[in-house]
């Protein structure tokens, strides 16, 4: 499963980043995931469904499980695997109650639950133990993808907020947590919120509109946070590029 090339500020754990540029990958991080709410990429399977009737070129719907043999050796970020109680390690041992074995696994993964029809995936947990039956609905790649990219972005922003204000309370809190929240949990709190909205995506849950509007009210919020914590850093060169964003 090829997942997008967008141009993405990814955070390495490995590099000591300044305030300057936590900062900036931090805002531009939350204007991605702004500019893909505004899509409504998360509540989109009903537009995808209607352009695929209209159009016999788009790829295929998808599970999100790449294997290895009968292993599931990775799963995709915002996938319906990734939704379910699947895991790495897990080895498939039926589709749709037909016997899984490595010569036909990724073939009955293929053709089952085309059409949006629900496909049952039974698993062994690391390969053994009692069998778990998985009920799976697939989504459009081009969807896979788009979850795939704000989840990402998502788990950037969280690790720079943590280290940007770890102990800084905001007055904005569209989750209604509590009268002073902090910062971090916020965006955890958005972020769960992001999981759920994907986790509900299958069965067309109607609280889609009413969460998305609250992210966008999130991502405008940290937006305001941001912005003006880079225009309180004194001038300087290396700041330009930054408050340049703003």
């Amino acid at each position: 499963v090829q997942m997008p090339n967008r141009p993405q500020n990814v955070f390495d754990p490995d590099t000591l980043y300044d305030e300057v540029d936590m900062l900036s990958m931090c805002l531009q991080n939350c204007l991605e995931i702004q500019k893909e709410l505004q899509r409504n990429i998360i509540g989109s399977t009903a537009e995808l469904d209607s352009a695929a009737e209209d159009n016999s070129d788009l790829q295929r719907d998808m599970l999100g499980i790449n294997l290895n043999g009968t292993k599931i050796e990775n799963i995709v970020l915002g996938s319906p695997a990734f939704m379910s109680n699947l895991g790495v390690g897990d080895e498939i041992i039926a589709v749709d109650g037909e016997p899984a074995n490595e010569g036909n696994v990724a073939y009955l993964l293929s053709i089952k639950g085309n059409g949006r029809m629900p496909v049952n995936v039974t698993a062994l947990s690391g390969g053994q133990g009692e069998p778990k039956t998985t009920t799976l609905i697939k989504v459009a790649l081009e969807q896979m993808q788009d979850r795939h990219y704000v989840l990402q972005t998502f788990m950037d922003l969280k690790t720079c907020v943590s280290q940007l204000f770890p102990s800084t309370c905001v007055n904005f809190d569209p989750f209604s947590l509590k009268k002073e929240v902090l910062l971090s949990d916020v965006v955890e709190e958005a972020h769960q919120l992001c999981l759920k909205m994907c986790a509900a995506d299958a069965d067309r849950n109607h609280r889609v509109a009413d969460n998305l509007l609250r992210m966008q009210q999130f991502c405008a919020g940290l937006i305001d946070v941001l912005r003006d914590a880079i225009q309180r850093i004194p001038n300087d060169d290396s700041i330009e590029e930054c408050k340049h964003i703003c």
